[in-house]
């Protein structure tokens, strides 16, 4: 499934408008724990063990659109749990 800037011209090309990608939007804990359908503080262990990446601003951790699409690819693939191992 193409969702990148592919997807947006073909969309583009169809309807004569361009679509914003936001593939790098930056998301916060709150908000990447409703799209796992988990609680924050599981994101938060799932960021300090290293198994979720994200960038700083200030104090707060901010977590980007595609590392989550990789995250969850990387689960459904491996059929691993979405725990910290070690």
């Amino acid at each position: 499934m193409d969702t990148g800037r592919g997807a947006a011209r073909r969309i583009e090309s169809i309807t004569g408008r361009i679509v914003p990608d936001d593939a790098n939007r930056l998301m916060t804990i709150a908000e990447t724990a409703a799209r796992l359908g988990t609680s924050r503080a599981r994101v938060g262990k799932l960021l300090a063990c290293g198994r979720l990446r994200f960038i700083k601003k200030g104090s707060v951790k901010l977590i980007s659109k595609y590392t989550l699409n990789a995250f969850i690819r990387q689960l459904e693939e491996s059929g691993e749990d979405m725990e910290c191992i070690g």
